[in-house]
C-alpha cells in the first residue's frame, strides 16, 4: 500500500495515479499496472487498466473485479484526486471558446439548486461522511468548492 495521504494538486491526475502503481506499462489505449488491492508484492501480472478521459479525469478497471473505491483508497487517494484541478478546467474552457459569463448565465439555475443541497450536506457532514467514506480532505475540497460556487453566483 502506498503511504502518501493526498495527491499533489499541481500535477495531472493520471501522473499522480501512475506514480503510485507498480509494473506500469503504456498500451495503445492507456496504461496497465499491478492492482494494489488483490496483488501481492511478488505478483507480476498487470490486471489494472487505466486511461485518461478527454476531460483529464482518470478511469480504471481491475480485470480481477476489484472495486474502484478500494483501489483508490489503497493508493492513498480520494475520488477527487482522479479529476483535474481548476487550471485544467480553465484551459479546456478557453480551448472550446466558451466565455465565462455565458457558462455562468446558463448554469446559474442549476448551480443555485446545487448550493441548496451543498448547504444540507455541509450541515450533516458528520453523518454523511462515514457512509460515503469521506475524510477531512474531502470535506476541505467540498467546502472550498461550495465557497467558490457561492462567490460565482454572487457576482
Amino acid at each position: 500500500m502506498k503511504t502518501a495521504k493526498s495527491a499533489v494538486i499541481t500535477r495531472d491526475p493520471i501522473e499522480v495515479v501512475l506514480d503510485r502503481l507498480e509494473l506500469v506499462k503504456r498500451g495503445e489505449k492507456g496504461w496497465r499496472g499491478k492492482c494494489p488491492v488483490h496483488q501481492s508484492e511478488s505478483s507480476v501480472s498487470r490486471t489494472l487498466s487505466l486511461w485518461e478521459r478527454p476531460d483529464g479525469s482518470v478511469w480504471m478497471k481491475c480485470f480481477a473485479g476489484c472495486d474502484n473505491e478500494e483501489i483508490v483508497r489503497e493508493l492513498g487517494l480520494s475520488f477527487a484526486d482522479l479529476y483535474p484541478r481548476d487550471r485544467y478546467i480553465e484551459s479546456t474552457k478557453r480551448a472550446f471558446g466558451k466565455s465565462h459569463a455565458a457558462i455562468i448565465r446558463r448554469a446559474k439555475p442549476a448551480a443555485s439548486l446545487v448550493m441548496v443541497y451543498a448547504g444540507v450536506i455541509a450541515n450533516k457532514w458528520d453523518q454523511i461522511a462515514p457512509v460515503l467514506g469521506l475524510d477531512e480532505r474531502d470535506k476541505h475540497i467540498f467546502l472550498g468548492a461550495s465557497a467558490d460556487l457561492r462567490e460565482v453566483l454572487d457576482d
